[in-house]
């Protein structure tokens, strides 16, 4: 089953399964009850038991198949095809054993044999042990990267409108930052301990951290900007703005049945173990577009043509939001962007699945007439990887709800929380 219409390729293609096997290896003493004092058991002979332990490997493959591909790309055509390929690899496990069997005779005069086993045991991939279940995961990764890929889109080196917007701020910050230094300074240059103390309180402290990162960095990335739009000259007829994004979901169980061979042994042998599940989505989307003159000018690197965006940046608190909706990308990727002409659009998913059943234990039921005592540790697995590209997908009409945080931006949250909250406490 094809994730797109079959309708869509011209070409499948498959391969495998395509084996390549390695060895286990059982050895085992064959003994038998001598009934001679001091000697009780006796060797009576040893035998070796090699296994083939496989890794099997499928492909599936659907594309478009494209003349002259090399040649047509190579002269400037643009092909943007949809493509399904699947990779599955099955692992055959194998692990250390320890098994010691002794039967006795059915009815008197009771005579005894039996045998040991150790070394390497196969737990081969055939369906019987259990595997956990193929983790759930959102798709919606697939709209966030269509979305940042768009609102990539853009000349706007140094965002002239948010500096000027924000320039009365910038400059109190600044002139703020250089008062407070001063009187640091002249506090350490006077060794007054108890006036140098009162600047290292934790609200002294937490109000500096904010400073560096919402007034300082931010201003030299503004003159990064400015910089680069006396640096750079080059001009480009093409241009290609891309994102990436990801998604991981793990599920992990332990001590569960992983095989029950009650109906299929004497002994009615049972598995135990862990299992282990990862699902990941990777989304890579991409928008190549054509650069017109006007892309090029002074003016629209400075970012005068970014009104929206602009206009957003500048309403108090919104980079905390754009922490959990993706407001900011979305309205830029839908503002029309002057001096660039969409040539081709596209995304590319590749969905990993990792799957393990780890053998900690097994156990027999003990029957009349023998003991089996039987210790095995092992594991199996199974990696799927799907990867699928889609041509021209339609941009996501709505934000969406994504969490974008890290260490740093849960400490700037903490912090203007705790402001929020002695504001209020202040007022009430």
């Amino acid at each position: 089953m094809t994730i797109f219409p079959e309708h869509a390729y011209t070409r499948h293609r498959t391969s495998g399964p395509a084996d390549v096997s390695f060895i286990a290896s059982v050895n085992q003493v064959n003994t038998t009850y001598a009934g001679i004092a001091g000697d009780p058991w006796k060797v009576v002979n040893t035998q070796s038991f090699p296994y083939d332990v496989y890794c099997n490997e499928e492909k599936d493959m659907w594309d478009v198949v494209t003349e002259n591909y090399k040649k047509r790309i190579a002269d400037g055509e643009i092909i943007n095809n949809p493509m399904e390929r699947t990779i599955t690899l099955l692992y055959d496990g194998y692990g250390t054993i320890n098994r010691s069997w002794i039967n006795r005779s059915a009815s008197p005069p009771y005579t005894y044999s039996g045998f040991r086993w150790q070394g390497t045991y196969p737990l081969f991939y055939t369906g019987v042990y259990a595997m956990p279940a193929q983790p759930s995961i959102s798709d919606s990764v697939i709209g966030e990267a269509i979305t940042a890929a768009w609102s990539n889109i853009s000349a706007n080196e140094a965002d002239i409108l948010v500096q000027l917007g924000e320039a009365k701020e910038t400059v109190s910050s600044l002139k703020s930052i250089f008062l407070r230094a001063w009187k640091i300074f002249k506090y350490i240059k006077r060794l007054n301990i108890k006036a140098l103390a009162g600047e290292l309180t934790p609200k002294q402290l937490s109000d500096r951290y904010m400073e560096a990162r919402y007034a300082l960095r931010p201003l030299m990335y503004d003159a990064k900007g400015i910089m680069s739009l006396f640096n750079t000259t080059e001009e480009k007829a093409r241009q290609t703005f891309r994102s990436y994004k990801e998604c991981i979901n793990t599920e992990t169980y332990e001590n569960v049945t992983l095989r029950n061979l009650s109906g299929e042994s004497p002994t009615g042998r049972i598995y135990y173990g862990n299992q282990l599940a990862i699902r990941t989505l990777e989304v890579r989307a991409g928008v190549l577009t054509a650069v017109e003159a006007i892309a090029n000018s002074q003016f629209s690197r400075m970012g005068f043509f970014d009104l929206v965006e602009s206009g957003w940046e500048l309403v108090p608190l919104s980079f905390v939001v754009d922490w959990f909706f993706n407001i900011g990308k979305f309205i830029a990727s839908w503002t029309p962007n002057y001096g660039f002409k969409t040539l081709a659009s596209w995304y590319v998913v590749n969905d990993t699945t990792y799957l393990t059943s780890t053998v900690t234990s097994a156990v027999n039921t003990v029957a009349a007439n023998y003991e089996d005592t039987f210790a095995v540790t092992g594991s199996i697995s199974k990696i799927e990887t799907v990867k699928y590209r889609c041509p021209n997908p339609s941009r996501p009409t709505l934000p969406m709800f994504t969490i974008n945080m890290n260490y740093w931006k849960t400490l700037d949250l903490g912090i203007i929380l705790r402001q929020f909250a002695k504001l209020s406490a202040g007022r009430g």
